[in-house]
């Protein structure tokens, strides 16, 4: 198994706005649910990033969404649909490595 962190901001979402309203929440959580039902990791970060065009830094709610999968076969339809929900030009995929598990007794 293979661990995957996604990442989505806000601005683009339906709401449009610089915070990911609670519609948008639910979908990120019910999509990624439905597509990875042994579990996941959403993380909630605030920042921005670099718009390159205008020159600035946009400020914006983005989310972490971390998941094991298989492969890349498996992430690549989840993500897309994702992102097409949230109304997103693209969403940064990142494929951390092999999953490590330790169990604490």
């Amino acid at each position: 198994m293979k661990c995957y962190s996604v990442t989505v901001g806000a601005r683009h979402t339906v709401g449009r706005g610089h915070r990911f309203s609670r519609a948008d929440e639910e979908k990120i959580i019910a999509l990624t649910q439905a597509s990875f039902p042994s579990g996941f990791t959403l993380l909630n970060a605030t920042g921005g990033w670099f718009d390159p065009v205008h020159q600035r830094f946009v400020r914006e709610e983005s989310r972490q969404i971390i998941v094991t999968a298989a492969g890349w076969s498996q992430v690549r339809p989840w993500s897309r649909k994702l992102a097409r929900t949230l109304r997103q030009k693209e969403v940064l995929v990142t494929e951390i490595g092999r999953v490590k598990r330790v169990v604490v007794r």
